[in-house]
């Protein structure tokens, strides 16, 4: 039945008959998760990484800090005293300028860095860093001049930037472009206006994905992109049920077009348990929507064969497509997981390798997960 029905307001109300044990004899949740393991991993500890958890998240508001990889296998992450990055042949480095934080958020396969560099009582400046250029090479300065208060998420690569800027107190989607020309999305009911709202994720085609403004009441999923334009989740509305609210939160949008998402059901009634429900949307080809049973996943990234990873109850995830969502911990040989709760898986490459962050003897340290026999063309990290 799920699977005629494509509206999302109409999905909201079939809440209540999607509880996993609602027919007798179905395993429990954590039956099904333990029971979908189809690879093993390599534990390696990426050393600590001290800075506040909420943001080693790959999905939160503000641009993340969360360990990141490419599919050469380079890997970006921060500390307390900046980002790093580590390269499989080259080792890690580290790049320093005197009272400047230097923070790493994004990375593309050709191993640009987006960059922000943080001085005291000074507007956050934005460059890309290419790492084939080392800490002392060349840099692009990201220009912005007439958006004051800025904070870019992703970047493609191809060099093209997608972030929100605060203007008069609202909050816009803009993007920049290797030429130095920094664009608003436009409403598409008012044109050269901008669209207020809050973009969230870009492709490598430079398909954008956000939570824009459609009108007074609603700022429904959308997607956005130089040649279609804005186009928001039809039928979306969030207070469908008389005692609950939906909260949209993850957000993310693959090579191909597809989109993920996540939202969560809040009810009004704090004796009912809020859920976590995920979709599929394919706002290029036709607008199709799927709800997909992932036992309430939460969703950080996911690589072209539509991997994904991410968190459920505070262990790290993955879910390979067609499958139910595994704990990756139990990817892991028990010697190896000594002293560590891993969290959450934040990027997966398209080798299948992963990292993200965890507690290791009570402290927050990155981790990579590296796959068994894997036939990753790039070398392996050693242990620090």
């Amino acid at each position: 039945m799920l699977q005629s029905i494509r509206h999302f307001g109409l999905l909201l109300m079939l809440f209540n008959l999607l509880e996993p044990n609602f027919v007798t004899g179905n395993p429990s949740k954590d039956e099904r998760i333990q029971n979908n393991l189809s690879i093993r991993y390599k534990l390696v500890d990426l050393g600590e990484c001290d800075v506040p958890e909420n943001r080693l998240q790959r999905n939160s508001d503000a641009p993340t800090l969360a360990p990141i990889i490419n599919n050469a296998g380079q890997i970006i992450g921060n500390r307390s005293e900046g980002g790093f990055l580590r390269d499989p042949i080259l080792g890690e480095w580290v790049p320093y300028t005197h009272d400047v934080l230097i923070n790493f958020h994004d990375l593309t396969n050709n191993g640009d860095l987006l960059v922000s560099l943080n001085r005291k009582s000074h507007p956050t400046e934005w460059m890309i860093w290419p790492s084939t250029s080392g800490k002392n090479g060349p840099r692009q300065p990201i220009q912005h001049d007439k958006y004051t208060n800025t904070q870019f998420v992703g970047l493609t690569n191809l060099r093209m930037a997608i972030g929100n800027a605060e203007v008069e107190g609202k909050l816009i989607p803009i993007t920049w472009k290797s030429d130095n020309t920094t664009q608003p999305i436009e409403d598409p009911q008012n044109k050269n206006q901008p669209l207020y709202g809050h973009a969230k994720s870009i492709n490598n085609s430079g398909q954008v994905v956000g939570f824009f403004k459609k009108d007074e009441q609603t700022t429904p999923p959308a997607s956005w992109s130089q040649n279609s334009g804005v186009q928001f989740m039809k039928n979306f509305r969030t207070n469908v049920l008389p005692d609950a609210n939906a909260e949209l939160i993850d957000l993310l949008i693959a090579d191909d077009g597809t989109v993920y998402g996540t939202y969560q059901v809040r009810h009004k009634d704090s004796h009912k348990s809020d859920e976590t429900y995920t979709y599929s949307w394919m706002p290029f080809e036709g607008g199709s929507f799927k709800l997909l049973d992932l036992d309430g996943m939460r969703i950080s990234n996911l690589n072209d064969w539509h991997t994904l990873v991410g968190k459920l109850d505070g262990e790290a995830m993955i879910c390979e497509p067609g499958r139910k969502p595994s704990k990756l911990s139990q990817a892991v040989r028990a010697q190896e997981l000594n002293g560590w709760k891993l969290l959450e898986a934040t990027s997966i490459n398209n080798w299948g390798d992963i990292v993200g962050y965890g507690k290791y003897n009570g402290h927050t340290h990155a981790f990579l997960l590296q796959k068994e026999n894997s036939q990753a063309p790039y070398l392996t990290f050693h242990q620090r």
